[in-house]
């Protein structure tokens, strides 16, 4: 089985890595860099590798949820501007199949 690790990166992309190996073997997130800009740069994220789900947050006060399978966000979360602060850290409750997760902006 392969050994995988997902780094937030600088370029505002995220990375699949093969711990095994040491090479990165998907990259997503560059379509959402340049709508963006700097502030879509990943602060922090949360996995889950059963259903390739991954939430990231972003300096911009977003979370993102995204698909392995796909490599394009599915649901993208934005406080409203009175509650808009970084987002430095999170965890995931990943009770909700793959399936139930909205495709569609907002909650």
């Amino acid at each position: 089985e392969t050994k995988r690790a997902l780094s937030a990166c600088w370029d505002g992309t995220l990375r699949l890595w093969n711990m095994l190996t040491g090479e990165t073997f998907r990259t997503f997130g560059q379509r959402v860099k340049r709508q963006m800009g700097h502030q879509a740069v990943p602060s922090c994220l949360a996995v889950n590798w059963t259903s390739g789900r991954v939430v990231s947050g972003h300096r911009n006060g977003t979370l993102q949820v995204w698909d392995f399978e796909s490599l394009q966000p599915v649901q993208i979360l934005r406080a409203n501007r009175a509650n808009q602060s970084p987002v430095l850290s999170l965890m995931a409750d990943w009770g909700l199949e793959k399936e139930d997760v909205p495709a569609e902006d907002g909650m």
